[in-house]
């Protein structure tokens, strides 16, 4: 291609471009078209964006508490409590909340309502600790409640508050941990997923009855390292329900051998923790300095010298439950300080003691299985009538 062709074509592009007004650029006639639609695009959606109504802030609360580690929460909290002490707005201890049904109670009372019925004059005031907080909106709000070994929802609506001006105030209040007491009337929710719903007390008034200055574990993890458990038993019994079981077993257990022994006509009594001589079994005692008498003592390792005189003084059955300190071994399933049963009786042999501990063993063994199958079966069904 000659020289002459050269600039004819490049003669004919230059007069094929159009100028952009807006970038001063020299552009083809399709890509002015191009930018010019795109400006009109940009031009109305900033018109309407101009003209538009500014968005309402969301209403939805944050829980301030919800991000901080479990020091900078008891800080926190520790300084609210502190000033509601001051302020008595409201009182975080009060003196007295009335209480009108158990927890149990009331799931086994009102277990016969159906989905959705409500019973608005039977009016209910229970307490216990929070265990779940959750919210539907600004004006429905939802707590699981702990109590006497069972579960219990309550529903809190703003149309049912007695005072809605304070429905946000006194609900903002509240924390996972934390004892209230509620008041309100009865009924069964009406879930829209399906299920029977959960009998629920619906709130007319709530109030905090003693926070909870430390963060709870979260139910999610549990709370299940061995040694934390026994070292921290009261935080056991809030986050385990069976380690509630046993504490009620123990007592159960305790309450049949007094009540075996003394329907046989033994006599129960206490004898000193303290003694001058470590005496009554082979083991190594505490030792203790009493200040009045100045003189060392040992803790006792075992009742027997002292209900041995007993016996000697005339009270022919005699028996103790008391604890004992030997200043021995510790582990997982041995306590320095622990408790025991002993009792003596009055022309009566080895073979006599052992029928007897025989009998009472294997008969407590029974009640306990009975009762703590009762208990379970109970609870089971209470709980399955609230799920379905």
């Amino acid at each position: 291609m000659s020289q002459q062709d050269n600039v004819k074509s490049a003669t004919e592009g230059v007069a094929n471009l159009h100028l952009d007004e807006t970038t001063g650029e020299m552009v083809s006639k399709s890509e002015l078209k191009k930018r010019i639609k795109q400006r009109q695009v940009e031009a109305k959606k900033a018109a309407k964006k101009a003209t538009a109504q500014p968005k309402p802030a969301s209403k939805k609360k944050t829980d301030l508490l919800a991000d901080l580690d479990p020091s900078q929460y008891f800080e926190t909290r520790s300084r609210q409590i502190k000033e509601m002490r001051k302020t008595h707005e409201p009182n975080p201890y009060p003196h007295k909340f009335h209480v009108s049904i158990s927890n149990p109670e009331f799931l086994a009372k009102y277990a016969h309502l159906k989905k959705g019925e409500t019973l608005p004059e039977e009016k209910v005031s229970i307490a216990g600790r929070v265990h779940a907080k959750r919210e539907s909106g600004s004006k429905l709000k939802f707590y699981v409640l702990h109590g006497d070994g069972v579960e219990v929802q309550v529903m809190s609506q703003l149309q049912d508050y007695c005072d809605a001006a304070s429905y946000e105030k006194d609900h903002d209040l509240l924390k996972r941990g934390d004892i209230v007491g509620v008041e309100g009337y009865v009924g069964r929710t009406q879930p829209k997923k399906g299920g029977e719903g959960e009998i629920s007390v619906f709130v007319s008034r709530v109030q905090l009855l003693t926070p909870c200055l430390h963060m709870l574990p979260a139910d999610h993890f549990g709370f299940k390292d061995q040694e934390t458990r026994y070292r921290k038993r009261y935080l056991d019994l809030i986050m385990n329900k069976d380690a509630r079981s046993r504490f009620i077993t123990r007592s159960e257990i305790i309450r049949y051998i007094r009540k075996f022994l003394d329907q046989r006509k033994f006599i129960e009594v206490e004898t000193p923790m303290m003694n001058v001589i470590a005496g009554g079994a082979t083991a190594k005692p505490f030792v203790t300095h009493h200040n009045d008498l100045d003189m060392d003592m040992y803790m006792r390792i075992a009742p027997e010298l002292f209900l041995k005189q007993l016996v000697v003084g005339g009270l022919d059955r005699v028996y103790e439950i008391g604890r004992q300190f030997r200043n021995e071994g510790i582990d997982m399933t041995h306590n320095p300080e622990f408790t025991t049963c002993e009792f003596y009786q009055a022309y009566a042999d080895v073979y006599d003691l052992m029928d007897m501990t025989e009998l009472m063993i294997s008969e407590m063994v029974k009640k306990l299985t009975v009762l703590i199958s009762s208990s379970t079966i109970q609870t089971q069904l209470i709980q399955l009538k609230n799920s379905n």
